[in-house]
């Protein structure tokens, strides 16, 4: 608690801008009265003495003043409060009662079409953001089908939109984990006994099997209720219950979030990277040695559905060359007499308000989130990767350091981190890649590090010590390459991940700049107009769900042929 209200306070001081200035606004005011409100704020004092009096009134239940209202703080939160414990626990309640069914009716319909179908279902669920989900349920049931109202309170049908938006992610999740949990413990001897004492199916499925595929799925949920209370007030202000203009052109009325994907992402760590360990020194060489080759190898074992997905994700690698080679038109230029065309054979994908191709947008458009992926992962992997390392391989004092930092950084949400991030540096695509790359670091770090503490017991790590051999060799040739395999996983999910969150960035208006074409900044730009200009918004935004969900079904592919419990 006390390193999260250390963060709270510097991110309040480092973010660009003077408190003082934006409670005048743009009227203009004498620099004496200026000062005169800075002294009242105490923010002429030190920072440290600042620091002691935000402690101070923290514990006395004080959180100050609001800029914009001038009301308390604690005040407004305590008015609001109720609302967004009803929207997140109506979430939870939706989410929970359908991942248990549908990762129960996956079970036990194991390899069947029902199977496969539930699946895809949650495969979708995790790999659209939050604020797609939100603009395609409106779409749909308010503005297609008139079925729900948009905006409002006060009776349980103001409550779908939101709770759905809300809990889609955290149903899908919890799908995926019943179902993953149930078919490991109907494989156990113990069902095997119950089945043989002659208890019928339906006993031995919710005594013996659900009982026991429960206890992870209550703790994910737990977790997972803490990060849909945070989202939920910007549901709340996105899709209904405080605001009367849902497609504002102001940025600030529609901020969605994506739920943290630290969950996922940790939940594709293999169960275990000791299965073709060597047993001595001299064995561990070779097995480096041949290690790349294995991996290479292992690609031809892929699922016809991960090499579909891993060729979608090649494709998407031509657009940072040579973009221009897939589309004849300019991306930036404004063609008046053609805005608003609808799908045509001229126009694939329409064009939109300023009579721009939307198929050349969306080529263009991917350079910029490619390149977000690439350099937002690379940067994760370059903190991660070594923090994690030498944590799991030295412990002690550093290791504990280290992990409690990571646990603070993961106690915010990765897009509120990225947000901070972008308002330090300010709005744009680099400026994007460094906040995604900071807010996921904290994921890679404890799955190496949990990687390398099962690495650091084995018996060729003795051995190598045993005859000598310095930490910086053992680390290099024995501990890297036996972890690599979950970074490979992992950094394929996060790379759908830094999409997702890119994205989301891009809708706040705080990515790439327009006219810069970029996937969540089209969709923001298009909202305005979904009632009747439909393809604007919901193209990119489809475009965005195709490559998040190839990425995560690559990502479950590479699991298959990569985790040694799964490929026997």
């Amino acid at each position: 608690m006390a390193g999260v209200l250390v963060i709270v306070f510097m991110m309040l001081h480092l973010v660009p801008g003077d408190p003082v200035q934006v409670l005048f606004g743009d009227v203009p005011v004498p620099k004496d009265q200026v000062e005169a409100v800075r002294h009242q704020l105490g923010l002429d004092q030190p920072l440290w003495r600042q620091f002691v009096h935000y402690i101070q009134h923290v514990a006395q239940g004080d959180l100050g003043r609001s800029l914009k209202t001038n009301r308390p703080v604690a005040g407004d939160i305590r008015r609001a409060l109720p609302f967004t414990v009803q929207l997140a626990v109506v979430a939870m309640g939706l989410a929970v009662t359908a991942g248990i069914c549908l990762g129960i009716l996956s079970a036990v319909s194991h390899n069947s079409w029902l199977d496969g179908g539930v699946s895809a279902v949650a495969l979708v669920g995790i790999s659209l953001p939050s604020f797609l989900t939100g603009l395609l349920l409106i779409w749909v049931f308010s503005i297609k089908l008139d079925w729900i109202p948009i905006t409002g309170q006060g009776s349980w049908r103001h409550l779908i939109l939101p709770a759905l938006t809300l809990g889609w992610y955290a149903g899908a999740i919890l799908a995926r984990l019943v179902r993953s949990g149930m078919l490991e413990i109907l494989r156990q001897d113990f069902v095997t006994t119950a089945r043989a004492k002659g208890l019928t199916e339906r006993t031995v499925l919710i005594r013996h099997t659900l009982r026991n595929a429960l206890i992870p799925v209550i703790t994910v949920a737990s977790i997972q209720l803490g990060t849909l209370l945070g989202g939920a007030v910007v549901v709340e202000t996105k899709t209904s219950r405080r605001s009367r203009a849902p497609y504002s052109s102001s940025r600030s009325r529609t901020r969605s979030r994506t739920s943290s994907p630290t969950c996922r992402m940790d939940s594709l760590i293999p169960g275990s990277v000791t299965g073709n360990h060597p047993s001595t020194a001299e064995d561990a060489p070779r097995l480096s040695g041949r290690s790349r080759s294995r991996r290479f190898a292992a690609l031809r074992r892929l699922s016809p559905a991960g090499w579909i997905s891993l060729e979608v994700v090649l494709i998407l690698l031509v657009p940072l060359a040579a973009p221009q080679i897939l589309t004849g038109y300019d991306p930036v230029a404004v063609t008046p007499e053609a805005i608003f065309l609808p799908p045509s054979a001229a126009h694939w994908l329409g064009t939109d308000q300023y009579g721009r191709d939307l198929l050349s947008r969306i080529i263009y458009g991917a350079r910029a989130s490619m390149s977000l992926g690439i350099v937002s992962v690379s940067l994760s992997l370059a903190i991660g990767l070594p923090l994690g390392i030498i944590a799991g391989f030295y412990r002690g004092r550093f290791e504990s350091a280290v992990m409690r930092g990571m646990d603070i950084m993961m106690a915010f949400p990765g897009i509120l981190l990225a947000l901070v991030v972008v308002a330090m540096l300010g709005p744009g695509l680099i400026n994007a890649m460094i906040a995604v790359g900071i807010g996921e670091a904290p994921a890679y770090t404890r799955i190496v590090r949990s990687a390398v503490l099962t690495v650091r017991e084995q018996t060729y790590i003795e051995a190598a010590r045993a005859i000598g051999a310095r930490d910086t060799l053992i680390l290099r040739r024995y501990v890297l390459p036996n972890v690599l395999s979950p970074v490979i996983i992992v950094a394929t999910v996060g790379f759908a991940v830094a999409v997702i969150i890119g994205s989301s960035l891009g809708f706040l208006g705080l990515g790439a700049q327009p006219p810069t074409p970029e996937w969540g900044t089209m969709v923001a730009e298009g909202r305005t107009y979904l009632r009747s200009q439909w393809w604007i918004a919901l193209t990119p935004g489809i475009t965005i769900g195709i490559v998040v969900l190839a990425l995560n079904i690559l990502g479950d592919a590479l699991r298959d042929v990569l985790d040694p419990r799964l490929r026997g």
